[in-house]
């Protein structure tokens, strides 16, 4: 079949499929602008983005179910960075507003409706099969062929992995092979913005008007709940209200760690590894109850390269409550640890809790100079590797109540934000914001205190990459997978 009419067959037979479910579920078709688009599209890579809240989840995932309903025996993957987000989040809502009430695909072979956590697959009776998984265990997932794949939160990809998912679009048991996946707006220089530019990806833009739970189309305004969210969205401030709430692709105004490089040659972001037995295991914490407690472990190899293994980011729990997850995070390793001197009853009861942690440097000037020390680690020494890295799938645990407010969940959301105070001119001052910075605060703990400077001795233009040769550390895909 000639490829015009090939993808002339799948749209038609797609907005049959579409408009059929829902006459059947006796409700209007609900998608609105790029959400509908994307009901049909035959574009090989297409992403929907645009802010929180515009129903791009609802309708990819909707048009993953259609797909499945259409085409017997197909096979579709619905993936995310990590298996925990999407058991929370693509899961719920493709259970709870996608598949109709009672569905086949929601039960296992014995008739009894399988947990998400337990979830590997959604088998329709056509023998259409939608798998479902993580990208911190690709292992299974790889080792299949599919017609269609659905990255959720693709901002938070690399672009190695959203080209390693082209490699497993071969199974042709539908018209087209295709690529989808959402995202809220981020950097303007993420690489979805590069590849929608070159042209091998179409990035669709959604609105909150798209999103009929939030906006009425008849009365022309906003339903109750649409008010309530829009609102919240509006209270937001910088980069995050610029981004999840006005759907622009921005970096923060003033932005301190702009040479943090999350994917390409001297990328920031490693695969997991694990740590030879000799490399020095520092355990760094910022303290928090309200805002979050910040604890990261980190190894360091012969050479002073440090690599950020786990880390808790957490609101709304105690030490005593924190202090397990951290001694696992150590996994019985011998370490040293740091943790804000700002607190020094909280260094205390770790003390008792069986942690031990002696205070950070503080202050202004400590602040600027540990800021420096870890610019200094974040640039290429000269190899095209850094000295400071982070470790994929890193966070032990999601904070559930945090992501539903958008804000920031762990160090690399915060690094993206992380910004200096700017003057009356917009000109940023030698202070950083303080505000989402719970996770960078750890991280230079961490690095002064394997640094070990005084912050005394730094000067302002004083930032200097390290002249000793790094480690020789495999690439990615060796060792490092």
């Amino acid at each position: 079949m000639p490829a015009d009419a090939g993808a002339a067959a799948i749209a038609r037979r797609l907005s049959e499929r579409v408009l059929g479910l829902a006459a059947a579920e006796k409700r209007r078709p609900v998608f609105r602008g790029a959400n509908l688009e994307a009901q049909t599209t035959t574009m090989p890579e297409f992403v929907l983005s645009g802010p929180a809240g515009t129903g791009k989840s609802v309708a990819l995932l909707a048009r993953i179910h259609a797909n499945a309903e259409a085409f017997p025996g197909s096979r579709q993957l619905i993936i995310r960075k990590t298996r925990a987000s999407l058991t929370q989040s693509g899961l719920v809502t493709f259970e709870e507003k996608v598949l109709p009430p009672g569905h086949p695909a929601l039960f296992g072979a014995i008739g009894q409706r399988i947990t998400r956590g337990n979830r590997e697959t959604y088998p329709y009776p056509n023998g259409a099969e939608i798998v479902v998984g993580g990208m911190d265990k690709p292992e299974r997932l790889f080792s299949s062929e599919y017609d269609a794949i659905y990255w959720q939160e693709v901002q938070e990809a690399r672009v190695e992995e959203w080209e390693s998912l082209l490699r497993a679009l071969r199974n042709n048991r539908m018209p087209t092979q295709q690529l989808f996946g959402d995202c809220n707006p981020a950097s303007p220089k993420h690489w979805l913005k590069a590849r929608s530019a070159s042209g091998s990806l179409k990035l669709a833009e959604t609105h909150h008007r798209d999103n009929p739970f939030l906006w009425d189309e008849k009365t022309g305004t906003w339903t109750p709940a649409g008010s309530r969210y829009v609102e919240s969205l509006q209270r937001m401030t910088g980069v995050l209200r610029d981004r999840l709430y006005l759907g622009l692709w921005v970096a923060a105004e003033g932005a301190i760690y702009t040479m943090f490089r999350r994917s390409g040659r001297g990328s920031n972001v490693v695969p997991r590894f694990t740590p030879p037995a000799d490399w020095r295991v520092v355990l760094s914490i910022d303290f928090g109850f309200s805002h979050p407690l910040a604890a990261q472990v980190w190894v360091v190899d012969g050479d002073g390269r440090m690599v950020l293994e786990n880390e808790i980011h957490m609101a709304g729990r105690t030490l005593d409550e924190h202090a397990p997850d951290i001694l696992r995070m150590l996994r019985g390793r011998s370490y040293e640890g740091v943790a804000d001197s700002a607190a020094p009853e909280s260094i205390e009861r770790l003390k008792a809790l069986g942690i031990r942690c002696e205070p950070a440097q503080k202050g202004p000037d400590s602040v600027r100079a540990g800021i420096r020390q870890c610019i200094a680690r974040m640039g290429d020494a000269g190899d095209g590797r850094p000295r400071l890295a982070v470790m994929e799938g890193s966070l032990v645990e999601r904070d559930e109540e945090r992501a539903a407010r958008h804000l920031p969940l762990c160090l690399l959301d915060e690094i993206e934000m992380y910004r200096w105070k700017l003057d009356h001119s917009s000109r940023p001052q030698d202070e950083p914001v303080k505000e989402h910075d719970d996770a960078c605060d750890a991280m230079r703990y961490a690095v002064q205190y394997v640094d070990g400077r005084p912050s005394s001795e730094w000067k302002d233009d004083d930032i200097v990459i390290g002249e000793s040769e790094l480690c020789d550390v495999p690439e990615m895909g060796e060792e490092w997978g």
